[in-house]
Formats: structure tokens, C-alpha cells, sequence
């Protein structure tokens, strides 16, 4: 079973280090999202069975886009992770 787990920038300028997105896909299941940016979170169920890194960082950007995902619980504490993890990576590699 394929399992994804991706960060990136979309290189929105939302803030002075960009639009910094979280997402997490198991195959056969739904995609969880966190723009820990924005403080928005969410998840949706893809239109595919199959997907690669690149595409699941295309999704996200379209269904978030569309605003066609749901905010739940689970989704709320995949932001609270993702936030965790981004805080870490800023204290190891500060922005200049």
C-alpha cells in the first residue's frame, strides 16, 4: 500500500517565507492537509486510486483552491502536527 507524505511551498506570498503546505496520503484513502501558513486545514477523498508526490501536491492546491474539503477532527490535529514540525524546522534553519 502506497503511503505519501509531502511539504512544500506554493510560492504564494502570504507570508515573507511563502505559503508553507503539509499533506498525507495513504492509497485507497483520503488526503490531510494543513497550510500551516494560513492556519487552514482539511481533508478531501482524490479522485484517484494511484498517485505520485507531484500529484498529490497538485490536488491539494485543487481541491483547496475549490474549497471542496471537509474540516474535521483528524484534519485539525494533522495541522497541530504539521505546526509542530514546522516550528522545528525553523529553529534548526532560521530564515536570514
Amino acid at each position: 500500500m502506497t503511503e505519501l507524505n509531502i511539504r512544500f511551498n506554493t510560492g504564494r506570498p502570504y507570508t515573507e517565507d511563502g505559503q508553507i503546505v503539509y499533506a498525507t496520503w495513504r492509497q485507497g484513502g483520503m488526503v490531510t492537509f494543513a497550510d500551516v501558513s494560513r492556519r487552514c486545514y482539511g481533508r478531501f477523498k482524490p479522485d484517484t486510486d494511484d498517485m505520485i508526490k507531484d500529484q498529490l501536491r497538485r490536488k491539494v492546491i485543487s481541491y483547496y483552491n475549490r474549497g471542496d474539503y471537509e474540516i474535521c477532527a483528524a484534519a485539525y490535529e494533522y495541522f497541530n502536527e504539521s505546526s509542530e514540525k514546522e516550528t522545528a524546522l525553523r529553529r534548526l534553519f532560521p530564515s536570514k
